[in-house]
C-alpha cells in the first residue's frame, strides 16, 4: 500500500537545488564529459529560475497564499470566448509581457489558434512558444490579406 508523501515547501525545493549544485561539483570532480556537465548546469539554472507559483504547482502545494495568488491572477485572465476574439495587437502585448505565464500563452495558442496539446509539449521553452505564436499571427495576417485581395479581384 502506498503511503502519502510528506508535505513539501518552497524551502524543500531550495534545499534540493542546493544538493544538485553540490553534486555538480562532485560530478565535475569525477571528470564527466563537458556535454553532461553543461546539461546538468542548464537543469539547475532552469530550476532556479522558476517562480514560486510554478514551484508550488510542481510540488503540488496548495497553500492559502498560493490560492490567494491564483484568485488574484484569475481576475485578469480572460475566459475562452474572449481569448478566441483577441486581436493580433492584444496577443502581441501578452507575448511582450514577461509576466504572462507560459500556461496562459498555451491557452491562447490552443483556444485562439487551435494548437494541439501535443504540439505545445514539443515547444520546450517560453521563447519557442512565443515564436510559434508570432508565426501563427503572421500566417493569419497573410491569410487575411489574401482574402481581401481575392474579394477585390472577383469577376463581374
Amino acid at each position: 500500500m502506498k503511503t502519502a508523501a510528506p508535505p513539501c515547501t518552497l524551502e524543500d525545493f531550495s534545499l534540493v537545488v542546493e544538493i544538485l549544485e553540490k553534486n555538480l561539483r562532485y560530478v565535475e570532480g569525477l571528470g564527466m564529459d563537458a556535454t553532461t556537465i553543461h546539461v546538468y548546469k542548464r537543469v539547475i539554472s532552469h530550476l532556479k529560475s522558476r517562480e514560486a507559483n510554478e514551484i508550488e504547482r510542481i510540488l503540488g502545494i496548495h497553500t492559502a497564499e498560493a490560492n490567494k495568488r491564483l484568485a488574484s491572477s484569475s481576475e485578469s485572465i480572460l475566459n475562452d470566448k474572449k481569448i478566441s476574439e483577441l486581436r493580433i495587437d492584444q496577443i502581441k502585448a501578452f507575448l511582450k509581457n514577461s509576466k504572462t505565464s507560459r500556461a496562459y500563452l498555451e491557452r491562447i495558442a490552443t483556444i485562439r489558434f487551435g494548437v494541439t496539446r501535443g504540439a505545445l509539449s514539443a515547444l520546450r521553452s517560453r521563447e519557442a512558444l512565443s515564436e510559434k505564436l508570432l508565426n501563427m499571427i503572421e500566417n493569419e495576417s497573410t491569410h487575411e490579406a489574401i482574402v481581401r485581395a481575392a474579394a477585390t479581384q472577383q469577376p463581374k
